[in-house]
């Protein structure tokens, strides 16, 4: 589990340094809550970048705990029509597919399989997920994730 925690973060900067287009990011501008055993760790948007593939778009948003950086939460959603950011809607997340989602915590972390839902009021986002870990070497965990704030393109 720890060369895929480990190949996800190496694969999500270089997709940040090589993107298209990223987000300044206000931290003060939004809050998150994620839920992980029981525990509840508040998270920040952190980054976001949209960067072209495949005929579309993919979008990540990453959001972190301003308190330390071990605590992460990212989402990766690909778009055939929006280069300006995550449309609204209902994306069912998988291990390998166009829409996927990934925690960490003290080290911890797994791909989650859920669903992510977007709604956008105005310019102000709102993410929900519910999703459970996907390693087969360890028992299930629920994972649920919720922010509400602004992403300024820059």
């Amino acid at each position: 589990m720890k060369s895929k925690v480990l190949l996800f973060f190496l694969v999500s900067i270089a997709t940040l340094m090589t993107g298209c287009s990223s987000s300044k990011v206000n931290i003060e501008s939004g809050n998150g809550l994620m839920m992980y055993e029981g525990v509840k760790y508040p998270l920040n948007l952190s980054t976001a970048a949209t960067y072209p593939v495949d005929g579309g778009y993919k979008h990540t948003v990453t959001f972190t705990n301003t308190k330390n950086g071990n605590t992460v939460f990212t989402i990766l959603v690909k778009d055939d029509n929006s280069q300006t950011g995550i449309s609204a809607g209902s994306y069912p997340t998988s291990l390998n597919g166009d829409y996927t989602a990934h925690f960490s915590v003290e080290g911890t972390g797994d791909y989650l399989l859920g669903t992510i839902e977007v709604t956008m009021s105005g310019d102000t986002y709102t993410f929900n997920f519910t999703g459970t870990t996907i390693d087969e070497n360890t028992p299930t965990m629920t994972v649920t994730f919720t922010y509400t704030g602004k992403i300024v393109k820059a």
